[in-house]
């Protein structure tokens, strides 16, 4: 799938009613120019933007939206995600402050401290990186129609992803595929 994708890549059959001056009015998204309408312009990662976008387009209740979502866990890996970045937040004070003591250690020559601290910092920075990897990669991802269980394994971590990933590691590895 390309980079951008306009309205009727995503929804074909929605024709939005408020075109003015070459631009696309949706709910929960911002005003966007057409030639700029790229999956990156929207707003994310919040369920009720789902809600409102599909409730706007479709005229389902909204009360209705919002249990499915609920019900299909999408609300969870919502919440579950913004977790992570929380939790990436904290391994990030916590190697500054286990290089702040690893310095410490070092001018003591307790070596032995020194040693374990180093190793630690290090455990801490390669789990960072790929949770921030992770958290990073791309947002056009296409899942697979699929609703049996044992075929969902595609969306596995891949083989050669590495110890310490740059963030944007998935941004290469799906132009690569």
């Amino acid at each position: 799938m390309e980079a951008s994708s306009t309205y009727e890549d995503v929804i074909p059959a929605y024709k939005p009613s408020s075109t003015v001056d070459n631009q696309v009015h949706c709910w929960s998204s911002v005003t966007i120019k057409k030639e700029e309408d790229d999956i990156n312009n929207w707003r994310q990662n919040h369920p009720e933007l789902i809600v409102r976008d599909i409730g706007f387009i479709t005229g389902v209740d909204l009360d209705l939206i919002r249990k499915i979502l609920k019900f299909r866990g999408v609300n969870k890996w919502f919440r579950v995600r913004r977790l992570l970045i929380s939790l990436k937040h904290r391994w990030k004070d916590e190697i500054e402050r286990v290089e702040k003591e690893k310095k410490e250690a070092k001018k003591r020559k307790d070596w032995q401290r020194y040693y374990f601290l180093k190793g630690y910092c290090e455990a801490l920075v390669d789990c960072r990186q790929q949770v921030r990897a992770l958290c990073h990669s791309p947002r056009d991802v296409d899942w697979p129609k699929i609703l049996r269980w044992r075929e969902i394994g595609v969306c596995q971590l891949p083989a050669e992803f590495p110890r310490r990933p740059h963030r944007r590691w998935f941004w290469r590895w799906d132009r690569l595929k």
